[in-house]
Protein backbone atom coordinates (compact mmCIF):
# COMPACT_ATOMS: atom_id res chain seq x y z
CA UNK A 1 0.00 0.00 0.00
CA UNK A 2 1.18 3.71 -0.91
CA UNK A 3 0.82 7.10 0.74
CA UNK A 4 -2.18 7.27 -1.66
CA UNK A 5 -4.05 4.45 -0.59
CA UNK A 6 -2.89 4.92 3.02
CA UNK A 7 -4.68 8.55 2.92
CA UNK A 8 -7.99 6.94 1.13
CA UNK A 9 -8.01 4.43 4.02
CA UNK A 10 -7.76 7.52 6.80
CA UNK A 11 -10.49 8.93 4.97
CA UNK A 12 -12.45 6.38 4.65
CA UNK A 13 -11.90 5.19 8.42
CA UNK A 14 -13.49 8.61 9.65
CA UNK A 15 -16.32 7.82 7.61
CA UNK A 16 -15.89 11.38 5.27
CA UNK A 17 -16.20 12.36 2.37
CA UNK A 18 -13.74 14.13 -0.19
CA UNK A 19 -15.13 17.61 0.22
CA UNK A 20 -15.15 17.18 4.12
CA UNK A 21 -11.77 15.31 4.01
CA UNK A 22 -10.65 18.36 1.96
CA UNK A 23 -12.06 20.88 3.77
CA UNK A 24 -10.17 19.92 7.06
CA UNK A 25 -6.82 19.86 5.44
CA UNK A 26 -7.68 22.43 2.78
CA UNK A 27 -7.83 21.01 -0.36
CA UNK A 28 -10.32 20.85 -3.40
CA UNK A 29 -12.81 17.64 -3.50
CA UNK A 30 -11.02 17.08 -6.78
CA UNK A 31 -7.93 17.30 -5.35
CA UNK A 32 -8.23 14.72 -2.50
CA UNK A 33 -9.59 12.39 -5.03
CA UNK A 34 -6.93 12.88 -7.30
CA UNK A 35 -4.32 12.54 -4.68
CA UNK A 36 -6.13 8.92 -3.47
CA UNK A 37 -5.83 7.99 -7.16
CA UNK A 38 -2.15 8.08 -7.03
CA UNK A 39 -2.69 10.98 -10.49
CA UNK A 40 -1.40 13.78 -7.78
CA UNK A 41 1.15 13.77 -5.72
CA UNK A 42 1.21 14.03 -1.74
CA UNK A 43 2.94 16.68 -0.35
CA UNK A 44 4.80 17.08 3.05
CA UNK A 45 2.69 20.00 4.08
CA UNK A 46 -0.68 17.62 2.75
CA UNK A 47 1.00 14.90 5.58
CA UNK A 48 1.54 17.43 8.15
CA UNK A 49 -2.25 18.77 8.07
CA UNK A 50 -3.89 14.94 8.00
CA UNK A 51 -1.57 14.05 10.69
CA UNK A 52 -2.80 17.22 12.51
CA UNK A 53 -6.06 16.91 12.11
CA UNK A 54 -6.94 13.22 12.47
CA UNK A 55 -4.15 12.71 15.04
CA UNK A 56 -2.75 10.22 12.63
CA UNK A 57 1.04 8.43 12.82
CA UNK A 58 3.39 10.09 10.23
CA UNK A 59 5.49 7.38 9.38
CA UNK A 60 2.03 5.66 8.80
CA UNK A 61 1.11 7.81 6.36
CA UNK A 62 4.75 7.71 4.79
CA UNK A 63 6.19 3.73 5.36
CA UNK A 64 3.03 1.83 6.61
CA UNK A 65 4.52 0.99 9.96
CA UNK A 66 3.16 1.17 13.26
CA UNK A 67 -0.69 2.55 14.16
CA UNK A 68 -2.55 4.38 12.27
CA UNK A 69 -3.70 6.79 14.64
CA UNK A 70 -2.01 7.97 17.52
CA UNK A 71 -3.43 7.37 20.63
CA UNK A 72 -5.47 10.60 22.03
CA UNK A 73 -4.84 12.48 25.14
CA UNK A 74 -7.54 10.53 27.45
CA UNK A 75 -6.62 7.01 26.20
CA UNK A 76 -2.62 7.81 27.46
CA UNK A 77 -4.42 9.29 31.16
CA UNK A 78 -6.79 6.13 30.95
CA UNK A 79 -3.15 3.93 30.72
CA UNK A 80 -1.51 5.81 33.33
CA UNK A 81 -4.18 5.69 36.18
CA UNK A 82 -4.51 1.73 34.91
CA UNK A 83 -0.44 1.56 35.80
CA UNK A 84 -0.75 4.18 39.03
CA UNK A 85 -3.85 2.84 40.17
CA UNK A 86 -5.02 6.37 40.14
CA UNK A 87 -8.66 7.85 41.51
CA UNK A 88 -11.02 8.45 38.70
CA UNK A 89 -10.69 11.92 40.41
CA UNK A 90 -7.23 11.97 39.50
CA UNK A 91 -7.44 10.88 36.13
CA UNK A 92 -9.90 13.87 35.23
CA UNK A 93 -7.76 16.10 37.04
CA UNK A 94 -4.74 15.37 35.19
CA UNK A 95 -6.80 15.51 31.73
CA UNK A 96 -8.00 18.81 32.44
CA UNK A 97 -4.34 19.66 32.97
CA UNK A 98 -3.09 18.54 30.11
CA UNK A 99 -6.04 19.98 28.04
CA UNK A 100 -5.95 23.49 29.80
CA UNK A 101 -4.13 26.50 28.39
CA UNK A 102 -0.45 27.33 29.50
CA UNK A 103 -1.78 30.40 31.81
CA UNK A 104 -3.87 27.89 33.48
CA UNK A 105 -1.58 25.31 33.88
CA UNK A 106 0.89 28.05 35.22
CA UNK A 107 -2.16 29.20 37.51
CA UNK A 108 -2.48 25.57 39.34
CA UNK A 109 1.24 25.44 39.85
CA UNK A 110 0.87 28.69 41.88
CA UNK A 111 -1.47 27.62 43.78
CA UNK A 112 -0.13 24.52 44.87
CA UNK A 113 3.08 25.53 45.47
CA UNK A 114 0.90 28.36 47.58
CA UNK A 115 -0.59 25.81 49.28
CA UNK A 116 2.28 23.70 50.20
CA UNK A 117 4.16 27.23 51.82
CA UNK A 118 0.94 27.99 53.38
CA UNK A 119 0.27 24.42 54.75
CA UNK A 120 4.57 24.17 55.99
CA UNK A 121 3.68 27.39 57.76
CA UNK A 122 0.65 27.06 59.88
CA UNK A 123 0.68 26.19 63.12
CA UNK A 124 0.05 22.44 61.99
CA UNK A 125 0.68 20.64 66.31
CA UNK A 126 4.50 19.68 66.73
CA UNK A 127 3.18 15.77 66.94
CA UNK A 128 2.34 16.10 62.92
CA UNK A 129 6.09 17.24 61.98
CA UNK A 130 9.57 15.61 62.06
CA UNK A 131 12.16 17.24 63.36
CA UNK A 132 12.76 19.55 60.15
CA UNK A 133 9.36 20.87 60.23
CA UNK A 134 7.98 18.58 57.32
CA UNK A 135 5.12 16.58 57.26
CA UNK A 136 5.42 12.73 58.29
CA UNK A 137 5.01 10.41 55.01
CA UNK A 138 2.12 8.56 57.42
CA UNK A 139 0.32 11.99 58.05
CA UNK A 140 -1.30 12.66 54.83
CA UNK A 141 -5.05 12.95 57.09
CA UNK A 142 -3.98 15.76 59.06
CA UNK A 143 -1.68 17.05 55.88
CA UNK A 144 -4.89 17.37 54.13
CA UNK A 145 -6.88 18.51 56.91
CA UNK A 146 -4.01 21.65 56.98
CA UNK A 147 -4.08 22.06 53.40
CA UNK A 148 -8.08 22.72 53.34
CA UNK A 149 -7.69 25.20 56.48
CA UNK A 150 -5.22 27.14 55.00
CA UNK A 151 -7.62 27.34 51.65
CA UNK A 152 -10.55 27.58 54.08
CA UNK A 153 -12.18 25.25 52.55
CA UNK A 154 -14.91 23.26 55.37
CA UNK A 155 -15.25 19.35 55.30
CA UNK A 156 -18.11 17.86 56.24
CA UNK A 157 -17.97 16.53 59.27
CA UNK A 158 -19.32 12.91 58.98
CA UNK A 159 -20.70 11.14 61.91
CA UNK A 160 -18.48 8.34 63.85
CA UNK A 161 -20.10 5.26 65.01
CA UNK A 162 -19.84 6.03 68.88
CA UNK A 163 -22.01 10.02 67.66
CA UNK A 164 -24.49 8.03 66.61
CA UNK A 165 -27.35 7.49 69.42
CA UNK A 166 -30.06 4.83 69.20
CA UNK A 167 -32.80 7.29 68.34
CA UNK A 168 -30.96 7.87 65.48
CA UNK A 169 -31.17 4.11 64.30
CA UNK A 170 -34.41 4.16 65.10
CA UNK A 171 -35.44 6.90 63.04
CA UNK A 172 -34.05 5.12 60.34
Amino acid sequence: MNENERIKQIRTAKNLTLAKFGEMIGLSPGAVSDMERGRRGVTDQTIRSICREFRVNEEWIRNGNGEIFKPDASDEIENLARRYNLSFGIQVFIEKLVNSEPEVQDAVINLITESAKAILSSDVPADYRDTNGIKKKDDTEAAEAAYREALGIVQPQTPSASSITEDTLEAE
